[in-house]
């Protein structure tokens, strides 16, 4: 039972992190947004670039963690993000912002599909 577990709870301890940072990053983007002189139209279609990049990434994140496996998508996902995450700290153009939110919205359903996924192929059948 422990060699199953232990694999399981560094997925969840990885996810912990993920949740603490993404809401984080998600609580600071319209603050940065309105220290930059953004408009309100402006900070809604950032806000909507995150879901759109959401609702594709959905779609087509099955496919990567289908050719290269769950822990290889979660890597590459979560690398995405974060190069997303640091990118905004270096960039202050309302179109490139734009850009990005799209990808991290993107990398954040492929993180979520194959943190899921990745938990029902580790599950035992009497769990």
């Amino acid at each position: 039972m422990v060699a199953h577990i232990l694999p399981l709870a560094a997925l969840l301890t990885g996810v912990a992190f993920l949740v603490a940072g993404h809401g984080t990053l998600t609580a600071l983007i319209p603050l940065r947004l309105d220290l930059e002189g953004a408009t309100a139209g402006t900070a809604g279609l950032v806000g909507a670039a995150y879901f759109a990049g959401l609702l594709l990434g959905a779609r087509y994140a099955s496919g990567a963690i289908r050719r290269v496996g769950h822990i290889r998508a979660f890597a590459a996902y979560a690398a995405v993000f974060a190069g997303v995450a640091l990118l905004l700290a270096l960039v202050s153009s309302e179109a490139v912002w734009f850009l990005v939110r799209f990808a991290a919205g993107f990398a954040m359903a492929g993180l979520v599909m194959a943190i899921e996924s990745w938990l029902n192929v580790s599950s035992l059948p009497e769990w």
